[in-house]
């Protein structure tokens, strides 16, 4: 009789196989079975949606970084928003009112704005420093008169903007003595939102909404129509926010910019500030930008 017994210590054939077979099969199986979450009782997890998901926020990540310059507009948002926080506005001394007109008064930036005055003040200072007519020696030369930090190209026209309450009469009406104290309140907006006034040199706008004024890109004529919305005092008890915004455009990173300076005057007395820059690439797969490349890595091809 023929003995089929393989010699001692080796496998017999295709125990292997089915061994390999078998740990796959259970690898498998806890790839795609749910289990109680260890950090989450109550939750349970798949290993292969978990898998999905974090494919999914690689290829997005991917994607991202080849349709937007993610480090250049970075770049960009922190150099705007230094320049508008350095931009220094004159406040009057209060014990001295004619110092200002001989070069007095105190000079703050933008976090040291506290007052509806203190933000008149600077937004009027933010546009003489977008138009700027001096350089670091003698006046600036024509053709980069409208560059933000000599680098973004200003377009169309500088936006000011306010948004009004109408007035009420909050006092106690049963108190004659209150009554006259304080006849008139301006409360919070959007709330007691005010459309129909007029308002010297601005006009309502429904995109904005809000009372708009557009100033264009010449310095003198800027500066003219906003010394004039100044001394015709449009910024008062009733407004309760107001901003300047203004709109570039970066040939270097292919994106157009805007950033806005706005201020939120609380009716309690509380004065705030924003600063919002945005960009936009209009056409993220251009040839321009070679359909999408990463910039560094076309700066790091052979030539």
């Amino acid at each position: 009789m023929e003995d089929t017994r393989t010699p001692a210590g080796e496998p017999e054939p295709g125990k292997e196989d089915g061994d390999v077979f078998q740990w796959l099969s259970k690898l498998w199986g806890w790839f795609v079975s749910f289990q109680i979450s260890p950090t989450q009782p109550t939750a349970k997890l798949s290993p292969f949606m978990a898998t999905v998901r974090l494919s999914r926020i690689f290829v997005f990540c991917y994607m991202l970084g080849h349709t937007i310059p993610v480090a250049e507009v970075s770049e960009c948002v922190n150099g705007v928003d230094q320049f508008v926080n350095e931009v220094e506005f004159r406040r009057p001394d209060q014990l001295d009112p004619m110092a200002v007109e001989y070069g007095g008064g105190s000079h703050f930036t933008l976090d040291r704005v506290a007052t509806l005055d203190d933000a008149v003040l600077y937004s009027r200072a933010l546009v003489a420093a977008l138009l700027p007519a001096h350089a670091y020696l003698g006046e600036r030369d024509p053709e980069e008169q409208h560059y933000v930090l000599r680098v973004h190209r200003l377009v169309n026209s500088l936006v000011v903007r306010q948004r009004r309450v109408h007035s009420t009469n909050c006092a106690y009406e049963s108190e004659d003595a209150f009554s006259g104290l304080y006849p008139e309140c301006y409360e919070s907006w959007p709330e007691h939102e005010e459309k129909s006034e007029n308002v010297w040199g601005m006009e309502w706008s429904k995109t904005a909404r809000g009372y708009v004024t557009h100033l264009p890109l010449n310095r003198t004529v800027a500066l003219s129509r906003v010394n004039a919305l100044v001394r015709n005092k449009v910024w008062d008890r009733a407004t309760r926010e107001m901003s300047v915004g203004f709109a570039f455009h970066n040939a270097p990173g292919h994106f157009t910019g805007f950033c806005q300076v706005s201020f939120k005057i609380s009716p309690y007395g509380k004065v705030t500030h924003e600063v919002d820059t945005e960009f936009l690439r209009l056409h993220p797969y251009a040839k321009e930008v070679e359909a999408g490349t990463s910039r560094r890595r076309r700066s790091s091809s052979p030539s």
